[in-house]
């Protein structure tokens, strides 16, 4: 890791905390608080290391989770707009409403939104998206309402092609 680089001390200690190797984590956060004193975050999760180092690694698991999504969002912020993937709502955050499967009228709206056929892969899928996604970016002088809709039919097919 570069010594400058704080949010990579951060990163590596909260993923040595989900693999239960508190003591690590503490090594590596003691180091990520030298180089960043005034850090709210680094020392909590500095103080959640040396808790579990001290109980023997009781640590609660949800706010373990939510150390990580906040870490994830943070990365989906930092990058403008998100550029999805095929993933379930686990990395995302909590489930939404829009996260559940798609009934067949919305799968029949879903398809024509990426213009792709009902027995698509979901490697088409994913092309679709990708397509259709710059397409209608406002960025590239779409709206932004058909951007999102581009992204939830994304999201929902996925949702489908994932058993």
């Amino acid at each position: 890791m570069h010594p400058g680089n704080v949010k990579a001390y951060y990163r590596k200690g909260v993923a040595l905390l989900q693999l239960q190797r508190a003591a690590e984590a503490v090594a590596v956060l003691r180091l990520g608080v030298l180089l960043a004193p005034k850090s709210k975050q680094l020392a909590k999760c500095l103080e959640e290391a040396e808790t579990c180092t001290r109980n023997g690694f009781q640590l609660d698991r949800k706010a373990d989770t939510d150390t990580a999504r906040q870490v994830r969002s943070e990365e989906v912020q930092s990058r403008g707009w998100y550029r999805g993937t095929c993933d379930t709502g686990a990395s995302n955050g909590a489930a939404s409403s829009e996260d559940t499967a798609p009934e067949s009228t919305e799968l029949q709206a879903y398809l024509g939104i990426l213009k792709i056929e009902a027995d698509s892969s979901p490697a088409t899928i994913r092309q679709a998206y990708l397509k259709r996604a710059v397409e209608e970016h406002p960025d590239k002088g779409g709206s932004a309402e058909a951007f999102v809709q581009v992204h939830a039919a994304y999201r929902a097919l996925c949702m489908r092609a994932v058993p």
